[in-house]
């Protein structure tokens, strides 16, 4: 589905989205405005239940992520990101969060779409553990046309940011050729490599594939292979997120646009490096009654979750039923799997942040804001859930709001 794709740069503006009249709007502005200045969150406006990351109403805030400091002086706080490379911190847990970075300027460079958050788990070579990385869609080269995946480091927890490397380069960044490198993500494989997935689109073979490619002295790159590369050409995977599982099983789920409608497919590996086949488009993930994710999924293991055994998370844009529809609760759900190798059942349970999609049903109302991409995290020591999901405000505009769910005893 080509019109997948229309994402980059500003997001349409739908019949759903339009501007309301001045005063409403002044309104709206008057009322984010006095709850910026209020101590705690600032409330969500409709659209999405929670707390609105940031009090300017204009920011702009897709692909959030969300990542747990494990190493150095802010260990245990929250950092999380929106694109194009903005950056705030919580101290509390989850429930209050500030401003504290961003990507700087570069020239010759300018940033795209589609950014992803990465705390190093350990040393590799050159990069020390605990080092954060950012990376996203970018346009460069001699026409500023050329699309490229360029990566920053932090060494101070998200507040100041410098250029690492550009991995991958060729094609074009801009959307219409069809011709691009998008949406990275991150992991470091059994052999202490540190590992980059991305997006495809200038390969022959394929309308898209996932590659990958690694460092194994946390500076140059090497060793690009096929991830998924269908035999169908018009199949579409992209967007993986890969998570380590207790067993050593790394997971990872990714949607196959195309024929498949975007529906959400994962596969495994032993070693984070080899996941089969390229080929092999994977397996589709599916509750017992037959509901399903389709777009803009990620997953993420939770080590608190059922009375401490552990269980793996996974969010999707919309949830269908067995039958291809759109389920009543979609927005609202998440899907967890409680076996130690993602081996066992799917089963829907509350979402922390619920996404109102009743005006984004169906393919001419299709919104690649709402609900898109979001970022889960445990807190409270496993206890609660906390996501960022985003969905369009009142402002035409794409905004963040995050939320906690307690688990209890699921």
């Amino acid at each position: 589905m080509l019109y997948h794709y229309n994402k980059y740069g500003v997001l349409p503006v739908t019949t759903n989205s339009l501007a309301k009249p001045f005063l409403v709007v002044l309104l709206c502005c008057l009322i984010i405005r006095s709850a910026a200045l209020a101590q705690g969150p600032i409330q969500a406006v409709p659209g999405a239940s929670g707390n609105s990351l940031d009090p300017n109403p204009n920011q702009r805030a897709p692909y959030p992520r969300l990542v747990r400091i494990l190493h150095g002086e802010q260990r245990d706080g929250i950092v999380a990101s929106v694109s194009p490379g903005v950056f705030y911190e919580s101290r509390d847990d989850g429930r209050t969060f500030q401003e504290i970075g961003a990507i700087p300027s570069v020239e010759g460079i300018t940033p795209k779409c589609c950014g992803t958050l990465f705390e190093a788990p350990r040393q590799v070579g050159s990069l020390s553990e605990g080092t954060l990385l950012y990376a996203g869609s970018y346009c460069g080269g001699s026409d500023g046309k050329t699309a490229s995946i360029e990566i920053f480091a932090s060494i101070d927890d998200g507040r100041t940011w410098t250029h690492h490397s550009t991995p991958v380069q060729r094609g074009s960044c801009v959307s219409a050729e069809n011709d691009g490198l998008w949406e990275p993500e991150f992991e470091v494989d059994e052999e202490g490599a540190l590992v980059m997935f991305w997006s495809d689109e200038t390969d022959p073979c394929c309308s898209q594939k996932l590659a990958q490619m690694r460092s194994l002295d946390g500076t140059t790159w090497g060793d690009e292979q096929n991830t998924v590369a269908s035999k169908v050409r018009t199949d579409r995977p992209g967007m993986a997120t890969v998570s380590r599982l207790p067993s050593g099983i790394y997971f990872m789920s990714y949607e196959l646009c195309g024929p498949a409608a975007c529906t959400v497919f994962y596969r495994t590996s032993y070693d984070g490096w080899t996941f089969g086949v390229p080929s092999d488009t994977g397996q589709k993930i599916q509750t017992l009654s037959g509901e399903f994710f389709e777009h803009a999924p990620t997953n993420r293991w939770d080590a608190g979750f059922h009375q401490g055994e552990g269980a793996l998370l996974l969010v999707g844009q919309y949830l269908m039923t067995s039958g291809g529809a759109n389920a009543p609760n979609t927005g609202r759900v998440l899907f967890v799997n409680t076996s130690r190798d993602a081996s066992g059942e799917w089963k829907a349970i509350p979402a922390p942040v619920h996404v109102d999609m009743t005006p984004y049903l169906g393919k001419a109302n299709y919104n690649n804001c709402a609900n898109y991409s979001s970022a889960l995290l445990p807190v409270e020591r496993g206890s609660a859930l906390l996501e960022l999901a985003t969905a369009p405000s009142s402002l035409s505009t794409c905004g963040a709001y995050y939320d906690k769910e307690l688990l209890g005893e699921r």
